[in-house]
């Protein structure tokens, strides 16, 4: 078991610490969760895409973003970070 761990060490009304916690995960499935964690801690979509680049076209890195949406129970990454409807 891994864990990605982000803890915020100033005073703010945001979370202190986001903890993702994952088995056996390849790289591609790795690079979604930084992507995921990013996007947790509020960095806008765009920022993210523009640091980990758009969507892969990559077949291992499509599978890993299929299966984590199937676990997620989301459809697709933009409905992930989907900021249009907020």
């Amino acid at each position: 078991m891994g864990k990605l761990i982000y803890e915020r060490t100033c005073d703010v009304f945001e979370a202190d610490k986001i903890t993702l916690e994952f088995d056996d995960v390849d790289i591609y499935e790795f690079k979604v969760l930084c992507k995921r964690l990013a996007s947790a801690i509020g960095y806008h979509y765009d920022s993210i895409q523009e640091a980990f680049g758009s969507e892969s076209t990559d077949p291992q890195e499509m599978v890993a973003q299929a299966k984590m949406n199937e676990a997620l129970n989301i459809d697709t990454i933009e409905k992930f970070f989907d900021t249009e409807e907020h």
